[in-house]
Formats: structure tokens, C-alpha cells, sequence
């Protein structure tokens, strides 16, 4: 009985678009605090564990 667990593609799918939903949330979020002010690129780009020209292309700022 010590069979394996199985994923479901449905599952998987899910998963994975978590996963990139909170990353796009975090990008968007710092973002707009980057445009409105309160902290800069570098720090934004930090937080985010890229680099500050990786962050400017995403954020298209």
C-alpha cells in the first residue's frame, strides 16, 4: 500500500498559477510604492531578489 501519490494536471495548473500570481502581486504592489514614492528601485528590486535593471523592465517604469 506504500504507492505514490499522484498529481493532477488540474492541480498542477493551479498551483503553478498561484505561485505566479503572488509573484505578480509582490512586482505590481512594489511598484506603485516605487511610483508613488516611499521607496526607491534598488530597494524594491532587493526585495524582490532581481536585479534593479530586472525590475524596472518588468515594472515598465
Amino acid at each position: 500500500m506504500g504507492g505514490k501519490v499522484l498529481e493532477l494536471y488540474s492541480e498542477r495548473i493551479r498551483r503553478t498559477s498561484e505561485k505566479r500570481g503572488e509573484k505578480l502581486g509582490r512586482l505590481l504592489a512594489l511598484s506603485d510604492l516605487v511610483k508613488d514614492g516611499p521607496i526607491t528601485a534598488d530597494t524594491a528590486a532587493k526585495k524582490l531578489g532581481i536585479s534593479v535593471k530586472a525590475f524596472k523592465k518588468k515594472a515598465s517604469l
